[in-house]
């Protein structure tokens, strides 16, 4: 597990293995916490992830589902829409003033 969470240090720039202390063990955190924390973070995503996973949720979306279903996904959609023009502004806005 120690090579495991010392390869994952280096590749993200996190410090799980170094909270292994075998000098110490009395005061390190104990293993199954280190470890829980570790597993969430390799399951976050970055905003790409995200983006790109939602992207091809919704070519995958068929028509007589978006039909059949209009009324709960129309308001999403229009939630969706916003956000993105939000965050589409905020970047925007950001790179101006950069």
């Amino acid at each position: 597990m120690w090579n495991q969470l010392h390869s994952y240090d280096g590749d993200k720039i996190t410090t799980f293995a170094t909270q292994l202390d075998i000098d110490n063990p009395e005061t390190a955190r104990p293993m199954r916490q280190i470890e829980a924390d570790f597993l969430q973070h390799k399951t976050r995503r970055s905003p790409v992830d995200s983006i790109a996973a939602l992207i091809k949720a919704l070519q995958e979306l068929k028509v007589d589902t978006l039909v059949s279903q209009q009324d709960h996904l129309e308001p999403m959609l229009d939630e969706a829409a916003k956000l993105i023009d939000k965050y589409k502004r905020m970047m925007k806005a950001a790179a101006a003033t950069g």
